[in-house]
């Protein structure tokens, strides 16, 4: 299945579309202006993969942090949602794989992720290059 990743605009359109994917995914509810406020903000980033009929398949959220530990900026994947349909079909890993060409355009150094303790997850994380600390897995650029 053919499929593309970008950063999700904050056009109406685009975020009613991205919320109605949110509240099934998150069970959150977050209003329209609210989302557009974020995505106006260079911290909060939203990635998207969609088909060639431009729906949405699935997305991650990611923050730009500043770390006083290294001084620098690094990546937070804060969530990653793929849509029922659609998984299975390499579309996670494919935003995985997107995220350092993310980080790179904000000078971050790194992407951090908390993860469970399930060996698939640790998996996943791993094939993406993300080492495992416990339950915190960190891929260096």
């Amino acid at each position: 299945m053919p499929f593309h990743i970008t950063s999700l605009g904050s056009s109406v359109a685009e975020c009613e579309e991205f919320l109605t994917h949110w509240r099934v995914f998150n069970g959150e509810h977050l209003a329209l202006e609210q989302l557009r406020a974020r995505l106006t903000r260079s911290r909060s980033i939203i990635i998207v993969a969609r088909d060639s009929q431009t729906r949405l398949l699935a997305f991650c959220s990611v923050q730009v942090i500043f770390s006083l530990v290294t001084d620098a900026p690094f990546l937070e994947l804060e969530s990653i949602y793929v849509l029922p349909d659609f998984r299975l079909k390499q579309i996670a890993a494919s935003l995985l794989q997107y995220l350092p060409t993310v980080a790179a355009a904000h000078g971050c150094n790194a992407v951090h992720a908390t993860s469970t303790p399930d060996p698939g997850v640790q998996l996943f994380y791993a094939k993406a290059g993300f080492i495992s600390y416990g339950t915190r897995c960190i891929l260096k650029l």
